[in-house]
C-alpha cells in the first residue's frame, strides 16, 4: 500500500497507478472488515472512494462496515450508491431492505425485500415481519414535525407523541450541531402503547 501511494503521489497524472493505489486501498479495507475493525475499513475505504467515488467494492464495503458499526442511515446512502451502478445484485438489496427494516421504513423495506428470483428463507422471515408491522401500523395514527415522523396506536395519544416529537426535535439538533451531520431522511417513530 506504501509503494503504491508513494508512486501515486509522485505521478498523480498516471491513470494506472491511481487504479493500482484503488485496488489496494479496497484490499486493506476488506481485510480489514474480515479483522473486525470496522474504523480501520472505513477510512480505507473512504480514501478509495475520494480517488474514484464510482469504485463498486469501495461503495459496498463502505456501506457493510458502518452498518456493522450501526451508522445506519449513512450505510443506506452508500448501498443505495452501489446499487446505481449494480442494480441487479440481489444479495444487496436484500441486505439494503434489512436496514431499511431496522429504520422502520418497512414500504422500502418490502420492496428491497421483494427482489430477485429467489428470495433465501431469512429474508423471507424478515419479509413476513415486514409485512405484519405494516398490516399492524396501516391503522395508526400520525403527527409530524421538520424531522420525524410518528406512529402511534390509538388517537388519545396525540398530546403524549407531540411532546415526544419537541424531545426529539431538541435531541436532534443538539446532537446534530455536536456532530456537524443531519440525517437526509426523515426518521419514523413508531410508539406501540399495547
Amino acid at each position: 500500500l506504501v509503494a503504491y501511494r508513494k508512486t501515486y503521489y509522485d505521478t498523480r497524472m498516471n491513470p494506472t497507478a491511481k487504479r493500482h493505489l484503488v485496488e489496494a486501498l479496497v484490499y486493506c479495507g476488506n481485510r480489514a472488515f474480515k479483522g473486525g475493525l470496522m474504523d480501520r475499513a472505513v477510512a480505507f475505504f473512504e480514501e478509495a472512494l475520494e480517488l474514484r467515488p464510482s469504485q463498486t467494492d469501495a461503495l459496498l464495503g463502505m456501506g457493510k462496515a458502518l452498518a456493522r458499526l450501526g451508522r445506519v442511515f449513512e450505510a443506506v446512502e452508500f448501498l443505495k450508491q452501489y446499487l446505481t451502478y449494480l442494480p441487479g445484485d440481489e444479495k444487496i438489496h436484500h441486505f439494503l431492505g434489512s436496514l431499511y427494516y431496522k429504520l422502520g421504513k418497512l414500504e422500502r423495506a418490502e420492496s428491497h425485500l421483494l427482489r430477485g428470483k429467489e428470495i433465501p428463507d431469512s429474508t423471507r422471515r424478515l419479509l413476513d415481519l415486514t409485512r405484519k408491522r405494516l398490516a399492524v401500523e396501516s391503522e395508526f395514527w400520525t403527527t409530524e414535525s421538520a424531522h420525524f415522523r410518528i406512529k402511534y396506536d390509538a388517537a388519545h395519544y396525540h398530546e403524549f407523541a407531540v411532546a415526544v416529537l419537541n424531545v426529539l426535535e431538541e435531541a436532534y439538533r443538539q446532537v446534530g450541531d455536536r456532530l456537524g451531520y443531519f440525517p437526509r431522511e426523515n426518521p419514523v417513530v413508531v410508539l406501540y402503547t399495547r
